[in-house]
């Protein structure tokens, strides 16, 4: 599949709105069902379960546990993205939910900065936290290459810090949910009213790509639609002004999915995808915006809770190691594009459709407010499926159709034109 230009539009708010219907012949259209006759269906009937599936293929370890035959048993609608408002307990309605910053991930790194330096320290035996003298002040060295106890351990192949360099340590990493999450005081261990700390950030867990599905590289993925509908919001492709952007599924490089469906009917669909984004990653080292995180040890490592109204002489009884973090979140205020509403492809993935249909998804690129950037024209590329170069897409029956790209005109800063690629 290729994308192409199709027009450019100068007038004030006028969308380019494509529509493209892509069908194989009637006798082609479904799939072959003797093909998976010995195939071992998982069955999936929520998003959970779908989304729990198609990770532990990325996970395994055993390349034949990395393919995975799954049939939809019920209609499944994807989780849309976290916004600001979220982590303030507005969800819903919609109205009140503050759409202007679309949380993406966060990054952490080892500070330096707490209680006059030293991202790691020790305790003397005896001493307290609150006298200087009785502490040994470490670096990000010592924690992840001394320590061989420590779960910073770095040689450690259990420890989530596994392999980690001293680079990497002091300079930031992204936050997995989990232990790493516990280990760098953004987890449920953390005091949530420590005087200049915050506490447990209910954010991780929830960021872009873990509340999408993805087919990671060496991960092959059967999609039985089984005349269900897999849908990635509520929006329609040709109307409306969807509030965020995700694609139903991205493939990534490496990665190989196929869409079929075994239904009698075959009327199975992937819809309502908004459109994957592109956006100005663009992290300051020198302007950071930083919240302070500490977790503390026993004698043997063992982290310990850090219970509300404790202090540090309290925590002199228990605690021999603390180690301190500043945490960093990223959140879209700047889309630039929108590509591949029902499925994205990037360069090196594999997408075979077999049967079933990809409809009712968009590229959705708005004008000005809410995540989109009003610096730069509206680009929207791909409504159905968005195929980048190298990548690869096989159609051997099904249909894309009522699929739309629709870019809008940005008005703030002086009329910038507005592309739409491909409404597929």
């Amino acid at each position: 599949m290729k994308t192409r230009k199709v027009g450019k539009i100068v007038s004030l708010l006028v969308a380019i709105v494509l529509v493209a219907t892509i069908m194989i012949p009637a006798a082609s259209v479904l799939a072959d069902s003797t093909k998976y006759a010995d195939v071992t269906w998982l069955d999936v009937g929520t998003f959970t379960e779908l989304h729990e599936a198609i990770e532990k293929a990325n996970d395994a370890s055993a390349k034949a546990d990395r393919t995975v035959y799954i049939r939809l048993t019920a209609d499944i609608t994807s989780q849309r993205p976290w916004f600001k408002s979220d982590i303030d307990g507005v969800s819903e309605p919609s109205d009140k939910i503050d759409w202007s910053k679309m949380y993406v991930y966060s990054t952490v790194r080892m500070n330096y900065d707490d209680d006059n330096g030293g991202g790691a320290q020790k305790r003397h035996s005896h001493g307290l936290w609150t006298v200087d003298w009785n502490i040994d002040k470490h670096d990000a060295n010592w924690v992840l290459n001394d320590q061989t106890t420590s779960p910073y351990y770095s040689k450690n192949p259990d420890s989530p810090f596994y392999g980690m360099t001293v680079e990497t340590m002091e300079g930031g990493f992204r936050v997995v949910p989990g232990e790493m999450q516990q280990l760098v005081g953004m987890g449920s261990l953390a005091s949530v009213d420590w005087s200049g700390h915050s506490g447990n950030d209910e954010k991780i867990g929830n960021e872009y790509d873990e509340r999408m599905l993805i087919v990671k590289d060496g991960t092959n993925v059967f999609l039985n639609l089984n005349g269900k509908t897999l849908k990635g919001s509520d929006y329609n492709a040709y109307s409306g002004s969807p509030k965020y952007q995700m694609s139903v599924i991205n493939v990534a490089k490496g990665g190989s999915l196929t869409v079929l469906d075994l239904s009698n009917a075959a009327d199975g669909m992937i819809s309502g995808g908004t459109g994957n984004i592109y956006y100005d990653e663009n992290i300051s080292k020198s302007a950071r915006d930083e919240a302070k995180r500490f977790a503390v040890f026993g004698e043997n490592w063992e982290q310990l809770n850090i219970p509300s109204g404790a202090t540090w002489t309290s925590l002199s009884r228990s605690a021999r190691y603390r180690t301190f973090f500043a945490s960093q979140s990223l959140w879209i205020t700047n889309a630039e594009e929108s590509r591949g509403g029902g499925i994205y492809v990037y360069d090196g993935g594999t997408l075979n459709l077999e049967s079933g249909k990809i409809t009712n998804n968009g590229a959705w690129m708005g004008s000005d407010g809410a995540i989109f950037n009003s610096g730069v024209s509206s680009v929207a590329k791909g409504g159905g499926v968005y195929v980048e170069a190298g990548a690869t897409f096989n159609m051997y029956g099904g249909e894309i159709s009522k699929n739309a790209a629709r870019a809008y005109q940005k008005t703030s800063s002086g009329y910038l034109d507005s592309y739409a690629y491909g409404g597929g």
